[in-house]
């Protein structure tokens, strides 16, 4: 039976360009077994990931910024296996890794914004792994 999702899953040497690396080890995307199609939709079914940001405002003649949060979902695409199971996820360039608190809570810098001649304010995403 043909299930048609890929996933990020632990190989012995790079094969593609698209690969991830992960504490040594290598991860590109393959064909999922029926057991990592199950140990990921459960995955799925209990895990998201939060996203803040910042936002600009403008009101009464003065400009401030607003901290804004979205929940993202996962998707299949996006798991990590190694040894049939999910061991993280890899959303919007950054591994969140299951069995690693550490990597919960993650910033990723998008840029600055002129505010004036000399200053300007730094943007990040902010994205925090959950439990649903």
């Amino acid at each position: 039976m043909e299930n048609n999702f890929k996933c990020w899953k632990k190989v012995e040497s790079e094969v593609k360009d698209n690969i991830l690396r992960i504490d040594g080890e290598i991860y590109d995307l393959a064909e999922a077994t029926e057991e990592e199609v199950e140990n990921g939709n459960f995955c799925i079914n209990n895990l998201y990931i939060e996203r803040k940001y910042k936002t600009q405002v403008a009101g009464l003649g003065k400009v401030y910024y607003d901290m804004r949060s979205e929940n993202l979902e996962i998707r299949f695409e996006e798991l990590i296996f190694s040894g049939g199971k999910c061991i993280g996820i890899y959303h919007d360039g950054l591994v969140f890794l299951i069995y690693n608190e550490k990597t919960y809570y993650q910033e990723k810098y998008l840029g600055e914004m002129p505010t004036g001649p000399d200053s300007g304010i730094d943007f990040y995403d902010y994205y925090y792994l959950r439990c649903k």
